[in-house]
């Protein structure tokens, strides 16, 4: 018994989705009728079949097998040289069954594919995309992108402007657009935009988007800073007008306020402090100037003095000159401490106050210096005294004014009669308190609970 199988070609070729065909012509060399089973072996036999798929040959009879190898069109076809084996086997004597080996050179194939999301993007300069790339061949291939815009009104700006994608598989690639120009308030302005997708020996695929550009200052910006000024505007004269004064009346009628200022008048006293009186007024007296004022912050003991230093006409070779004094009685009983001295030029005069300290009688020449202030470009300052300056009970404060050349005219009126004889007019804030020269003993407090 026996048999021998012989194929038409070994060789045979075909693309993924084609056909490749070739016959098998099976001889019986046995001695007796024998059936023969045809099968193909080997990585393509799930692509193919037998035509017909047996034989029943008499003894030295011949008979052909059409073998069909059928690639799918698919990205796990490999491609190149794929072997394949024919089996023919015998019936009645499986072990003389014979194989016929040949190969299927596959071909490859292209399919790319492409898709842009988002489709629109919105930015007020800057839109982000993707685009996604399916390679359904069954080769590897590159592909290289690139965008444009009909108005030439955008930047692209690629991760990767090149991609080289496997088979069966899908590659990404992102980008950004950006405009050329700001759109900073109205509506929103569409500019549309496309990106071309060029796999290497196959058609460029062009994908359209746009972007939304949003103006820079949002509509509704301007109401909500409206709406905002509105409600704050509205709750200032809401605590202004009713919470304020309400809160006032409230805290001023509270027992542990009113027990609290009964508290520090008792130590005050004690102490033998005089403390400000909240009714007196400090603008300095018509005509007195400093003298005037230091007065008035010496009857109620005020801790803060405003001094009006208005310079006088006097002699040729001073122009404008004039000497303020605060005055405190000089008594045995009570003395001046002065914390912090501020000089105001609200008129832009041409000057130099002077502070000093002496007795009440002293001329000029025996007074101490404290302080020196030009006038030229003054700007408000204050000297404070670290620690407090205390002068004794027979000793009081010199403010003098010399001044060079008076300032604008007050209140700009060339109708006020202060035009016709200009003048240096210039404010000094004594800022202090009066002490004793002999407290008695301080009291201690005991607090009071609030309620």
């Amino acid at each position: 018994m026996g048999v021998t199988a012989r194929l038409s070609e070994a060789a045979l070729r075909a693309d993924p989705g084609a056909e490749a065909t070739c016959q098998v012509t099976v001889r019986n060399t046995g001695t007796v009728v024998d059936e023969f089973a045809v099968t193909v072996l080997g990585e393509s036999a799930a692509w193919a079949t037998a035509e017909p798929p047996s034989l029943s040959l008499f003894p030295d009879a011949e008979g052909e097998v059409t073998i069909r190898l059928r690639p799918p069109r698919d990205a796990s076809t490999p491609q190149g040289r794929i072997p394949f084996g024919v089996r023919v086997l015998s019936k009645e004597d499986a072990q003389g069954s014979v194989v016929e080996e040949g190969y299927l050179d596959v071909g490859t194939y292209a399919e790319v594919t492409a898709e842009i999301v988002p489709r629109t993007s919105r930015g007020r300069q800057n839109g982000r995309h993707e685009v996604a790339i399916d390679n359904r061949g069954n080769a590897a291939v590159e592909v290289l992108l690139s965008g444009a815009d009909p108005d030439e009104a955008l930047a692209f700006h690629f991760t990767a402007p090149s991609v080289t994608a496997a088979p069966g598989t899908a590659s990404f690639s992102r980008f950004r657009v950006s405009t050329r120009s700001l759109l900073w308030r109205g509506t929103p302005a569409t500019i549309p935009f496309f990106v071309t997708v060029a796999p290497r020996g196959q058609q460029p695929i062009r994908l359209d988007a746009s972007l939304q550009q949003q103006p820079m200052i949002p509509a509704w910006l301007p109401r909500t800073i409206a709406v905002c000024l509105a409600l704050v505007l509205a709750t200032a004269v809401a605590w202004k007008v009713v919470l304020q004064p309400s809160v006032r009346r409230t805290v001023a009628r509270s027992p542990a306020v009113q027990q609290a200022n009964q508290n520090i008048q008792t130590l005050a006293n004690n102490a033998h402090v005089v403390l400000p009186s909240p009714g007196i007024s400090l603008s300095p007296s018509p005509g007195g100037g400093a003298a005037g004022a230091g007065g008035a912050a010496a009857a109620a003991g005020a801790f803060a003095t405003p001094v009006d230093l208005t310079g006088n006409q006097a002699t040729p070779g001073n122009k404008r000159l004039s000497t303020a004094t605060l005055v405190f009685p000089p008594t045995s009983k009570a003395a001046l401490t002065i914390t912090g001295i501020t000089v105001q030029n609200p008129f832009n005069d041409a000057g130099l106050v002077t502070v000093a300290r002496g007795a009440p009688d002293s001329q000029a020449a025996g007074l101490d210096p404290l302080l020196r202030v030009s006038l030229f470009g003054l700007t408000t300052p204050s000297t404070a005294f670290t620690p407090p300056l205390a002068l004794s009970a027979k000793e009081t404060l010199f403010l003098t004014l010399t001044c060079v050349k008076p300032g604008a005219v007050p209140n700009g009126d060339p109708n006020n009669p202060a035009a016709a004889d200009p003048q240096c007019d210039v404010i000094v804030l004594v800022t202090g308190f009066a002490r004793s020269t002999n407290p008695g003993p301080l009291p201690t407090p005991s607090p009071t609970p609030l309620p």
